[in-house]
């Protein structure tokens, strides 16, 4: 039997495609107890060369054998899949050796190939429906066995590809983008659920969906949601969290009050329906640049006379709020802005309240009404000062000062108190180029001459040792020499910025004031350096042989100064 089984063997060598010859070597290799030597032919056959001139009938029928050799007779039927694959590579169709092969896989827990065979499989298949399933299958593998929540998503996507409205997949999706945390296209799946749920899933989901939408800064789709909630059940706890939340979203926080308006009315709970009353009101304030024609804005003032007036009636009648009156002060100094007092009692009434940005906001909108540029200034400092002390916001209270600076560039009593503010800000800050800045615009405004000249001081150091602006710096110390032409301090500045500038001529005509006002070897100093500039940087030989000559006649003889003429 081995003898005939080998010769089989050799036969098959030569010629592959005779299943007479395959089919005696199945006899033969089962009788002889040598099916491996089969299993070892098969292999040679399928895996060379040999396979690429046999027809794909032979081929199909040949790998079919190999993987019932190695699954039934051989027990081994990992060595089956190479040859099932075979099958399906030939006949995509071929359910029998796909169920198998998926069975295999399976057993062996060789996951990322069976991922693969249902990856191919769904890619061949024209039936949808077929294709659905089998993307669930791998979609399931993926998510519980895999445990790779993006790929299951992937296949849920492919499978809404096919079928927008498919619920499985649609709750599949929700469950997956909650666990990797992906909200955005998590808000888009459940507000597709939304379009097939009822009752009270349908009112779970509205609520996730409202959540989700805030979440994603999308406060108009997260109002919506909140807005039918309430309408259907005012009890609904979550939806009336979700509303609150977005009361502090300034676009559609009317609307939110609005709805929890008709909530706690309902609920008879006063001090929250006063609350969102007030909400209501501050959203219909025009808002800062809002351009609003003449009867839409009747009518919000309207509708924000009548909410005050049902406030005031609530906080006085059934609350007993004297606190209250805080949002009366804040809705009545805008329109009253050369009222004081009232502005005073709004400031210590928030002082106390703890609510000193609604406070300042309230005084910028006073501002704002003010006609006349000397109220405008004196109320925003009022405002900055609570931004920078009791705030302690420095960026508002700073954009606060620079708009008094911009109502009457010209009036100092006005300009002067906000520069200085800022002044001390940019110090704290170290901002050099902006403090240089309102440091000028002082020096522009500053009556007091003293005062002038220690402001330029302080430009010309800070443009020459910080900002590397020899230019300005020149420019500032000039300044101060024309309001004190002797003053030492500017004339030695000078001397050292008109050096680094290269600028001679101006440098002696300083170095001759600062020798003016010298003595003793100072002086001296300084007129030699004198006629050195004139011979050395401007080539003056006859001023600065008249330079060299004084210090002669001044000091005495001296065999530097000679030697110098003598080059002369």
């Amino acid at each position: 039997l081995g003898a005939a089984l080998g010769a089989i063997l050799e036969a098959l060598g030569s010629h592959p495609g005779e299943l007479g010859l395959w089919d005696r070597g199945d006899r033969l290799g089962s009788l002889a107890g040598r099916p491996t030597e089969l299993a070892e032919r098969y292999r040679e056959t399928l895996r060379s060369s040999v396979a690429e001139g046999l027809e794909p009938e032979i081929l199909r029928e040949l790998a079919g054998r190999a993987a019932r050799l190695h699954d039934s007779v051989l027990g081994d039927s990992l060595g089956a899949v190479p040859y099932l694959e075979m099958i399906l590579g030939l006949d995509p169709d071929d359910e029998q050796a796909f169920g198998r092969l998926k069975e295999i896989l399976t057993g062996a827990e060789r996951w990322g190939e069976l991922e693969s065979l249902y990856e191919r499989a769904t890619e061949r298949l024209d039936d949808e429906a077929r294709r659905i399933e089998m993307l669930a299958e791998v979609a399931l593998i993926a998510e519980e066995i895999i445990d790779d929540a993006a790929k299951a998503a992937g296949y849920h996507e492919r499978i809404l590809r096919l079928d927008p409205a498919h619920a499985a997949s649609l709750e599949a999706l929700d469950r997956l983008y909650s666990r990797l945390g992906r909200s955005e296209r998590l808000s888009e799946i459940v507000e597709l659920r939304l379009e097939g749920a009822s009752g009270e899933a349908l009112s779970e989901l509205r609520v996730r969906a409202a959540r989700l939408a805030l979440e994603l800064h999308q406060p108009e789709r997260a109002v919506g949601h909140v807005e039918s909630l309430l309408l259907d059940d005012p009890n609904d706890t979550e939806a009336r969290e979700v509303a609150e939340l977005l009361l502090e979203v300034g676009n559609v926080k009317g609307r939110a009050a609005r709805a929890l308006e008709t909530v706690y009315e309902l609920r008879d709970e006063t001090r929250d329906l006063v609350r969102v009353l007030c909400v209501r009101v501050d959203s219909l304030r025009p808002e800062e640049g809002e351009d609003l024609d003449e009867e839409l804005q009747r009518q919000r003032e309207d509708e924000r006379r009548e909410l005050l007036r049902r406030i005031a009636t609530l906080r006085n009648e059934r609350l007993h709020d004297d606190e209250g009156s805080f949002e009366v002060f804040a809705e009545l100094a805008p329109l009253d802005p050369l009222d004081a007092e009232l502005r005073e009692r709004l400031v210590e009434s928030g002082r106390r309240l703890g609510r000193y940005a609604r406070t300042a906001e309230v005084l910028v909108a006073t501002a704002d009404a003010a006609e006349e540029a000397p109220l405008k200034g004196e109320i925003l400092m009022q405002v900055a000062s609570l931004q920078q002390e009791a705030l302690g916001d420095i960026t508002a209270a700073e954009g606060t000062y620079r708009r008094v600076l911009g109502l009457d560039p010209e009036d100092a009593d006005l300009v002067l108190p906000a520069a200085r503010a800022l002044e001390a800000i940019y110090v704290g800050s170290n901002r050099p180029e902006e403090l240089a800045d309102v440091l000028r615009l002082q020096v522009a405004l500053e009556s007091d001459g003293e005062r002038r000249g220690e402001l330029l001081a302080r430009i010309g150091e800070l443009s020459a040792e910080v900002l590397g602006d020899t230019e300005g710096a020149i420019a500032a110390w000039e300044a101060r020499l024309e309001e004190t032409p002797d003053e030492p301090e500017a004339l030695a500045a000078l001397d050292d910025l008109y050096t680094r500038a290269g600028r001679w001529e101006q440098l002696v005509g300083v170095l001759e004031r600062r020798r003016d006002l010298a003595s003793g070897e100072e002086r001296r100093a300084l007129l030699l350096r004198q006629a050195e500039v004139q011979r050395d940087r401007l080539e003056q030989k006859s001023a600065a042989v008249e330079t060299f000559q004084s210090i002669v006649d001044e000091f005495g003889p001296a065999a530097e100064i000679y030697q110098s003429l003598e080059g002369l």
